[in-house]
């Protein structure tokens, strides 16, 4: 069963990636890739929800690689785990300066994992649906406000009336008030 979810392995053990590739498969989609350099390539035909990094790699380090990952508009606000043998704070602090969600250290727990994943496969989509609560909140404040200003000029000519003790005032007043609403209009009195 994929999910539509994508994620994105990387680690240049390829045991590391069958055994992560083959826990997540039945659930997700995954591509894994051996280096840092293969990923930023297969950036060009998908765009994962998640990444897992191995963080000791030849060539490009994981550390470097989440930082060119999180220096890109289109993966900037894209989870990543680290996944590392590397057990020591320094090697951990250094993850998540480089912009990393979370920190993981080998041999993995499965199950944890795959929590983890949930976890934020959650929060994504919680995310996703304030911005779009945002928006729409964004549209209603817009609709307000110019309504609003429809409604001060009703208010202003509705003000103007109490005032007026000529019938030409009050031709005036409403010709006025249709013009603020880009109106051409006439008017017609008759009297008593």
């Amino acid at each position: 069963m994929d999910s539509g979810y994508t994620l994105f392995i990387v680690d240049d053990v390829e045991a590391g990636r069958l055994m992560l590739e083959s826990a997540f498969k039945q659930s997700y989609h995954v591509e894994s890739f051996a280096s840092g350099k293969d990923c930023l390539a297969g950036l060009a035909t998908a765009t994962p929800n998640l990444f897992m990094l191995d963080v000791d790699m030849p060539e490009m380090d994981g550390y470097t690689l989440c930082r060119a990952l999180k220096s890109r508009a289109e993966t900037c606000d894209i989870p990543v785990i680290f996944i590392s043998g590397l057990d020591d704070l320094e090697s951990r602090m250094a993850g998540y300066d480089a912009g990393g969600d979370d920190y993981i250290v080998k041999p993995v727990k499965l199950a944890l994992l795959k929590q983890k994943v949930e976890v934020l496969k959650r929060m994504a989509e919680e995310k996703a649906a304030l911005k779009n609560q945002l928006g729409e909140s964004d549209m209603l404040a817009s609709l307000a406000l110019s309504q609003l200003d429809e409604y001060a000029v009703l208010l202003k000519f509705l003000r103007s009336l109490n005032s007026c003790t000529q019938y030409a005032e009050i031709a005036e007043a409403t010709l006025s008030m249709l013009q603020s609403y880009n109106l051409k209009g006439a008017l017609q009195f008759r009297l008593p």
